[in-house]
């Protein structure tokens, strides 16, 4: 993985885990926002898909052959 695409993935999981941190705190209030399931799905499906993403990136697919 070039240095650019590592940088790339890194800041893409430091955004993943700050969406994540505001889920879970909305998520602990008395009174949570209806919206707020949604998103913790969203959340939560994006962060799989760049998991994938990184994984691919690691093994060298998507590379040009």
């Amino acid at each position: 993985m070039t240095p650019r695409i590592r940088a790339a993935v890194d800041q893409l999981n430091a955004d993943l885990a700050e969406a994540d941190s505001w889920v879970r705190t909305l998520g602990e209030m008395p009174e949570q926002p209806t919206w707020l399931y949604a998103v913790a799905r969203l959340v939560e499906r994006i962060d799989t898909s760049a998991r994938n993403l990184e994984e691919s990136l690691s093994l060298g697919e998507g590379a040009p052959s």
